[in-house]
């Protein structure tokens, strides 16, 4: 299953085409919050510890860690230049001023003395199956998210001592601006609640080493009462266990994310999703929904590496479980795409982008086409109007390697353009494709009344049929090597055709695509002080300090490893490639 972390999102419609939509758009989106939660996540990481897991429920359906101290941590150099503030935050006079007028206490008195290695979250409760009834949602019955969510946060703590009198100071701290607090004992244990007080810091106490905080006594009351070798532990889940084991070993903070509420609340709303689907679309997505069963847990990491920091996003699935739609994919879904793709394209690229169409893609196509008999209609009269044919003309080669190119712009019909570029693909069958796009084209010519301007064009060293309106060549197609090429802008069309450098030459490019899965299905690689460049010129970034901020990032890139393994593990990564100090 190719599941790369730059897949599509839906952007008006929450039910997915397939169930690689559905996966990929989930992991991304995931993905991007673990990302939004950067800025948390690396004031409070560090060496890796995994204890707290012992202590939370087994059917947790989100558990987050982290470790607190990152200047301990290798590789570190070039995360401080990145972030100066941050590395200091223990002693930062705003940090913890702000703390205190907040708590009452500060970190670097009140917490640094004891806080440990491991800072764990573990939250359960989520409506899933109700957050997938779509039906309900669109009747205004929304589920009451924050009053079924419970979550449980856990510090280690090296110090007992310190630990309690921490939480002594800030109860109070609490009780000395009006706040009540009763105290219940459980297991020889004291636990402090606040009344009237339902947010995640309304109890707390320090337990087996651990100081915990949580909406209600009742949650801490389990974690003491938890046998910590147990079968009933988080720690003992099989589905943690492999989504654990499958997240990178250079982790310094991860999230998990149990798929067993996932499947159950997606094959719970399985008809709603197909409801407006036509027949046949819809019981091959039902097949493929069938596969959901196998979820067994999605991964996220974040690592600090030698030249920048990787976000990684998994999901893990039992191979046995697969439905065989989903195996008839996964065959596609395992070719590679070949590194050079990238590699070569021009050295000025501002964002280039490689992927594969697989062969099923042209039958989805037509099995859409042909379960909706409306939609049926209207291609076989544009078919017949425009003297095309969608099967001879498109999808019967429309598959292979493909790239998306985005390239500094220049003034096209005298207006300037923030960016041109071109789409490349390796189809199955150049002769087709070739006799295709002629018709394609001819088709597209014809409809605007000849003011295309096709023209022939030698550009490059390769022979383009050229759009050129009023006589300017504003883009064309061809094929340079055995890559079919559609480019707009004539500087396009000479990249594309003869670039005078290529990324493979960029030491940004060389640095970001050793820290991405080799092979990959699928790549993308932003060169962000470029793109930086051309935003400020055309108004897209006015603020000097946003500019200051990102001046130390390198690039983007991002790219999955080709299907699914032998171990049912699907995996991307996100790299941050950040500048030498």
């Amino acid at each position: 299953m190719d599941l790369p972390p730059v897949s599509p999102l839906p952007s008006d419609t929450p039910k997915p085409k397939n169930m690689l939509f559905l996966i990929g758009g989930g992991l991304l989106a995931l993905l991007l919050i673990a990302v939004g939660a950067t800025a948390l996540v690396l004031q409070l990481t560090g060496n890796r510890s995994n204890s707290i897991p012992q202590l939370v429920a087994g059917d947790t359906q989100v558990y987050a860690a982290i470790t607190p101290n990152l200047n301990d941590l290798p590789n570190i150099d070039r995360l401080r230049q990145a972030f100066p503030e941050l590395m200091d935050y223990q002693n930062e006079a705003a940090f913890n001023e702000n703390m205190k007028e907040e708590w009452g206490v500060t970190f670097k008195d009140d917490i640094a003395p004891w806080i440990g290695t491991e800072v764990g979250i573990a939250i359960s409760g989520i409506p899933i199956d109700q957050i997938l009834n779509f039906e309900a949602l669109s009747m205004g019955e929304t589920p009451d998210v924050q009053q079924d969510i419970k979550a449980v946060i856990l510090i280690a703590a090296r110090d007992e001592k310190a630990a309690q009198a921490f939480l002594d100071k800030l109860r109070q701290f609490r009780e000395g601006k009006g706040e009540q607090f009763t105290s219940t004992e459980v297991g020889g244990i004291t636990i402090y609640t606040q009344a009237s007080d339902d947010t995640p810091g309304a109890a707390f106490a320090l337990v087996r080493g651990h100081v915990i905080f949580a909406s209600n006594t009742d949650l801490i009351s389990a974690v003491i009462s938890r046998d910590p070798s147990g079968k009933e532990t988080l720690a003992a889940n099989p589905r943690f266990q492999q989504v654990l084991a499958a997240l990178s070993p250079d982790r310094i903070g991860f999230i998990f994310v149990n798929g067993q509420p996932i499947a159950d609340g997606i094959m719970a709303n399985s008809e709603q999703l197909v409801a407006d689907m036509p027949e046949a679309s819809a019981n091959q997505l039902l097949d493929q929904l069938e596969s959901m069963k196998a979820l067994q847990g999605v991964g996220f990491s974040i690592s600090v590496l030698a030249d920048g920091v990787a976000f990684d996003a998994l999901s893990v699935f039992d191979p046995n479980g697969l439905s065989q739609a989903t195996r008839d994919q996964l065959k596609d879904a395992t070719t590679p795409v070949s590194a050079d793709r990238v590699a070569n394209v021009s050295g000025d690229a501002l964002v280039a982008i490689s992927f594969r169409i697989p062969p099923t893609y042209a039958e989805q196509i037509r099995q859409a086409i042909e379960g909706d008999p409306d939609i049926a209609d209207q291609v076989a009269m544009y078919e017949e109007e425009l003297g095309l044919d969608l099967n001879r003309d498109l999808l019967d080669w429309f598959q292979g390697e493909g790239s998306i190119v985005l390239l500094p712009g220049e003034d096209l019909m005298g207006m300037p353009s923030p960016v041109t570029g071109y789409f490349a693909i390796k189809p199955s069958d150049r002769a087709a494709a070739e006799e295709g796009m002629n018709r394609i084209i001819e088709a597209v010519d014809t409809m605007s009344g000849g003011e295309l301007g096709l023209t022939d064009a030698e550009i490059g060293g390769v022979s383009w049929s050229a759009f050129s309106p009023q006589g300017e060549t504003i883009g064309g197609y061809g094929f340079v090597g055995d890559d079919l090429v559609i480019a707009f802008g004539e500087r396009a069309l000479e990249s594309a055709a003869a670039p005078t450098s290529t990324l493979s030459s960029n030491t940004a490019y060389q640095t970001s695509a050793k820290a991405l899965p080799n092979p990959h299905g699928g790549m993308i690689f932003v060169n962000l002080p470029e793109v930086i460049a051309v935003a400020e010129e055309f108004g897209g970034i006015s603020d000097p300090e946003t500019t200051d901020r990102l001046a130390p990032f390198k690039a983007i890139t991002a790219g999955g490893v080709p299907g699914m393994n032998d171990k049912g593990v699907a995996f991307g990564r996100l790299f941050l490639a950040i500048s030498a100090p």
